[in-house]
């Protein structure tokens, strides 16, 4: 099984934030993803995923071959 990284949520309007790691690929809005912010209820979400450091040097590797 390969493993989902964390993923953090941010509003860009009022600043909250939450980092969420998934065990599954069972997504729940509020929960485990954000399409709003839960504090100020703006639709203006940034979300990234965390990389692990094996996933960086594998993305590194791959870009030299090109």
């Amino acid at each position: 099984m390969i493993p989902i990284p964390p993923r953090t949520f941010r509003c860009a309007d009022c600043g909250w934030s939450k980092t969420v790691e998934r065990s599954s690929d069972v997504v729940t809005e509020g929960y485990n993803i954000f399409s709003s912010c839960p504090k100020c209820r703006s639709n203006n979400i940034i979300s990234h995923k965390h990389l692990s450091f094996a996933a960086i040097i594998v993305d590194f590797l791959t870009q030299l071959k090109k």
